[in-house]
């Protein structure tokens, strides 16, 4: 079988090793590891043909037509590196605070639930189901308090459907539409982790009672 896989968010998170893990394609963004947005990669394993969607040139060995975007593949290498070099060191930074923000969430928000918490796991990310409290509701509070989280993939914005990787797990699609994902990064900080903490508890017990979010600003 044809294997592909979207490795955008293991990029910069988790050493990558295509030939180890025998993909015939892998995909990267250079934004996922802080690189500019707009500029992306695609292994191919040798032997493996693409039929092309916009036939080009062979400066894209003719599986894409378009100008290369010179600056934004120089800029791409340079975070790769960069993310390289640093991947232990902030894998275990972002672990260390995503494992802080999940054990107050629990602590704190009664009928909270960290999905795959057993499992292995991206180190900077981090999906909780908030029994009772619809998603898109608790992300327009955290939104309105200076909080970004989302309610599932930039793929699904938008849709009132429950994020499709949730309800492969086998989740309710009930429970999966109360759910949040909060993505970390090199750049987190400690207070950004106390702040989500102590606004959250509220937020979620407003949403459970059906408080308006209007009133919802910054401490």
């Amino acid at each position: 079988a044809f294997v592909h896989t979207d490795a955008v968010q293991a990029a910069g998170k988790v050493p990558v090793d295509v030939g180890a893990w025998g993909v015939d394609t892998a995909a990267f963004s250079a934004h996922k590891l802080h690189g500019p947005k707009g500029i992306g990669a695609l292994y191919v394993r040798r032997g493996v043909r693409i039929e092309p969607l916009a036939p080009g040139g062979g400066q894209e060995r003719r599986v894409r037509g378009g100008t290369e975007n010179v600056p934004g593949i120089i800029a791409f290498g340079v975070a790769a590196r960069l993310a390289r070099e640093r991947l232990e060191e902030d894998a275990t930074s972002m672990r260390r605070l995503r494992d802080r923000l999940e054990e107050g969430i629990l602590a704190a928000v009664p009928g909270s639930r960290v999905v795959g918490a057993l499992a292995p796991r991206l180190p900077n990310t981090s999906t909780i189901l908030f029994a009772d409290a619809a998603g898109e509701a608790l992300l327009i509070r955290l939104d309105l308090s200076g909080v970004a989280v989302s309610a599932g993939s930039a793929c699904s914005s938008g849709s009132p459907e429950p994020p499709e990787a949730l309800l492969a797990l086998a989740i309710p699609a009930e429970e999966a539409r109360c759910a949040l994902r909060f993505s970390l990064s090199r750049a987190t900080r400690e207070a950004e982790i106390d702040a989500v903490l102590e606004r959250l508890p509220r937020m979620v017990a407003d949403t459970r009672a059906g408080v308006p979010a209007l009133s919802e600003t910054p401490s």
